[in-house]
């Protein structure tokens, strides 16, 4: 559906959809479900917060709406030479002005490797073969029941013709084993399934099964590997999010998140401080 039909509150898949509008609207985000963790009481004190994008998070955006929205205007950029000292008065008051009219302050390098991370990406052949034929952006809304009902939301990187989801991840290292453990550190596995699920829920007949990981090194000579989630990654994940939408529901319901207990707990070191490795996805 286009973004003209969408209301507050109703299931459907929204192409255009402003990106505001999505995060306004009602429903429960994956990263919700993230910010759940370490208790309900921290998700509370997140959404009652204003949080401004990490420099990491605004390098992310650009490099994202770079490739899948090249034709959409890119936010107004301030570019911070490095003859601007922000110790300085008159680095300050740059600073200041800058932010004052809006802008987003990047440095010369930043948009150096925004770009270089832009343009792996579009020589890439299996990168030219995925996004040639797909909707970036997508916006979706699909109720969920597990005892109660609670409405769920996601917004899709790109969503192609065939049987995947693609979502593009800056990191520093692109290689198997580090990104690997950036997919458990920043619950990415969980993001996968949540995406497959809500995707698969909301068409007549669930066609996608994959969910392909583009990783772009930030820094030169910005390598790109694509990666294809395993199915027991991907089943971790659902559980994890399984376990995360039934708590959310029971605090909803009872209106209490609750932060830790109250009782003594018997504390342990770390594993890895008797030289156990921990597992990728405990």
């Amino acid at each position: 559906m286009s973004a003209a039909n969408f209301q507050e509150g109703i299931e459907g898949i929204f192409h255009d959809l402003p990106a505001a509008a999505y995060h306004a609207a009602k429903g429960v985000s994956h990263s919700m479900l993230k910010n759940l963790h370490p208790t309900p009481a921290h998700l509370q004190a997140y959404l009652a917060e204003e949080h401004e994008s990490t420099p990491a998070q605004i390098f992310g955006t650009l490099v994202h709406q770079r490739v899948l929205e090249p034709e959409r205007p890119l936010p107004q950029l301030a570019v911070k030479t490095k003859a601007i000292d922000f110790k300085t008065s008159a680095g300050k008051a740059w600073r200041t002005e800058q932010q004052t009219a809006g802008r987003i302050i990047v440095t010369e390098t930043e948009l150096q490797n925004i770009e270089g991370c832009v343009n792996a990406i579009a020589r890439h052949p299996r990168c030219r073969e995925i996004f040639a034929e797909g909707r970036s952006e997508v916006s979706i809304f699909k109720n969920f029941s597990y005892g109660g009902t609670v409405l769920r939301k996601a917004r899709l990187d790109w969503l192609p013709t065939g049987n995947s989801l693609v979502d593009i991840k800056t990191t520093q290292d692109a290689s198997e084993e580090s990104f690997a453990w950036e997919i458990l550190k920043y619950r990415y596995y969980s993001q996968a399934a949540y995406y497959l699920d809500i995707v698969n829920d909301s068409l007549e007949r669930a066609e996608k099964e994959c969910f392909i990981f583009i990783a772009v090194e930030k820094n030169p000579p910005h390598g790109v590997a694509i990666y294809n989630l395993k199915p027991r990654a991907m089943g971790k994940g659902r559980e994890r999010n399984l376990a995360d939408l039934g708590t959310y529901m029971d605090c909803v319901e009872k209106n209490h998140w609750p932060s830790y207990g109250e009782e003594i707990i018997s504390l342990d070191l770390p594993r890895y401080a008797y030289n156990e490795k921990p597992t990728l996805f405990p």
